[in-house]
């Protein structure tokens, strides 16, 4: 069996731009600071890990919790409203769905998803670009704030402990690579965010992308 795993945000669904607007938007409204934009000044890359940090930094300890679910919340209320007025701002990446609607014809691949953000949102954003099925196996910023073990949650409620004869990751940011690199996934690049030697700019070649694949291994 061959794991493939992907990300959300800028790997299937064209929702990068409007999760920062709506993160940093969520902090503002429920703190009333700015934080950086610059994903690469946190140290675990997931809404849970830079809220956490944003949170060490800002309030005390004793209410971390407290704000931790206001902002959590404000951030699905105002994806909710924009997903409402405006859906056409959450497109599929170009392909993605048929992908992995190619891959599950397979009976020698188990399909997972593992990302960086919270469990309602990533449904949410999936629904909204026609791609979710609840019968694929999903780990989230809401099971870890670590990207690394969010993986690995999510190779383990697919895999049930099997060991699979190859583990791919689609991804779009260099913190995405990373893990692959801790985690030895073979990483395919989606977009133009990474600099990569395999990569794409989305799925509309799926015959170049299944050969850059290591899925002909025999079981």
């Amino acid at each position: 069996m061959h794991l493939v795993m992907f990300d959300i945000d800028g790997t299937l669904v064209q929702s990068t731009g409007q999760d920062v607007s709506h993160f940093t938007g969520a902090v503002h409204d429920v703190l009333g600071v700015h934080i950086s934009t610059d994903w690469r000044d946190y140290q675990h890359v997931t809404d849970s890990g830079i809220l956490r940090q944003v949170l060490q930094q800002t309030v005390p300890r004793k209410v971390h919790g407290l704000f931790y679910r206001r902002i959590r919340q404000r951030f699905i209320d105002r994806l909710k409203w924009q997903l409402k007025h405006e859906p056409s701002l959450t497109p599929p990446i170009p392909g993605a769905g048929q992908f992995i609607e190619r891959l599950e014809q397979r009976d020698d691949v188990t399909i997972a998803i593992a990302t960086g953000g919270w469990l309602e949102t990533a449904i949410l954003k999936m629904q909204a670009a026609g791609i979710y099925c609840r019968d694929r196996y999903l780990a989230s910023s809401s099971d870890d704030y670590d990207r690394t073990r969010i993986m690995r949650i999510a190779e383990q409620r697919a895999l049930s402990g099997r060991r699979p004869l190859s583990r791919t990751y689609f991804g779009d940011g260099e913190w995405d690579r990373e893990a692959c690199q801790r985690l030895c996934y073979d990483f395919i690049a989606i977009g133009n965010r990474v600099d990569h030697q395999v990569a794409f700019s989305d799925f509309s070649d799926p015959n170049a992308i299944l050969a850059q694949m290591n899925l002909n291994r025999p079981e």
